[in-house]
């Protein structure tokens, strides 16, 4: 009668709690070139910058320069959240006023209106910047969104953060940023960074030795 029971529950679960996730080329793995310099995120297609001011990273174990996981010769390293590979992006730097990148991607399917849906992604903080940041979250909408002008920061309001929007620091485990969403009805895009100016995004010195003290940087792995 036990044995039964638990056959029954697990068939239940299983009815109840099967996953399908939506984002394509979740962890970054399938490219269409090696990366060989920085700002290359277009290779793992169909990921995109969706600004025009600065480029996204792309690291993948096939490179010697973006390589997992040392990069850039030594400065960098991380071992990707799963396979041999993932994208980096800055989500602030004292120097450069409003600075950031966004990583996008078009869903495979749109969601559907009223439905809930638990929407996320992992990420670390990279051991060779040394301020992190809060505010990393995404945001899901219907239109692909874009900034083609000089500026850096999309103006959107995310609908998933970070929890208690904290600052992200560890540099070595991935954290997992997620949420659920309640669909609106037909959202195709999610965009991933930074959407908060300077003025409200909270920072620390975290390590003022490192090679660039005064930014922000995250990894970005398996999307969902």
């Amino acid at each position: 009668m036990r044995n039964l029971i638990y056959i029954i529950v697990l068939f239940y679960s299983l009815d109840c709690f099967g996953q399908f996730n939506l984002v394509p080329n979740p962890s970054f793995e399938n490219y269409t070139s090696c990366p060989n310099t920085s700002g290359q995120l277009s290779f793992a297609f169909p990921w995109i910058n969706p600004c025009a001011a600065s480029n996204p990273d792309y690291f993948n174990s096939c490179s010697s320069l973006m390589s997992v996981p040392v990069c850039g010769g030594s400065y960098c390293f991380q071992f990707a959240k799963t396979g041999n590979a993932y994208a980096g992006l800055y989500t602030f730097d004292k120097q450069v006023s409003n600075v950031r990148e966004y990583l996008q991607a078009s869903l495979s399917s749109a969601l559907v209106n009223g439905k809930c849906y638990y929407v996320g992604f992992y990420s670390n903080f990279a051991n060779w910047t040394g301020k992190p940041s809060n505010n990393l979250g995404c945001y899901l909408s219907t239109n692909q969104i874009s900034n083609p002008g000089p500026s850096y920061i999309l103006n959107y309001i995310p609908q998933v953060k970070t929890f208690n929007n904290k600052i992200i620091k560890d540099t070595l485990a991935w954290q997992l940023i997620g949420g659920i969403f309640q669909s609106s009805g037909n959202e195709q895009y999610i965009t991933i960074g930074n959407f908060n100016s300077d003025a409200t995004t909270d920072t620390m010195t975290y390590n003022p030795s490192a090679l660039y003290p005064s930014g922000a940087y995250y990894h970005i792995d398996d999307v969902f």
